[in-house]
């Protein structure tokens, strides 16, 4: 056990994985209860949509393309598969 328990103990729940046993408590914590999320401020933006043809389209109708990293970054790709191609084995 690595922390004790504050509480009355309610359930637990043992798990035997990968050829061990754990064990997870559900405690009643004595005490105040935590507060509700307080409202969130509205800042604007409604939602996005994750799509296939753009990369993100948000409530307002404005949209983002996709991020084309491997397309950025192929002419550096090309040189060093080149370099990789040439070097001997053992001596990278």
């Amino acid at each position: 056990m690595h922390r004790s328990l504050n509480g009355r103990a309610k359930s637990l729940t043992a798990k035997h994985e990968a050829g061990e046993w754990y064990a997870t408590f559900i405690c009643e914590a004595p005490g105040e209860p935590k507060k509700p999320i307080e409202h969130i401020p509205d800042d604007g933006i409604k939602g996005g949509d994750l799509g296939l043809l753009r990369f993100l389209t948000l409530s307002d109708g404005s949209s983002k393309d996709y991020p084309r990293f491997l397309r950025k970054s192929e002419a550096k790709i090309k040189r060093l598969q080149r370099a990789l191609s040439r070097a001997r084995k053992g001596f990278t």
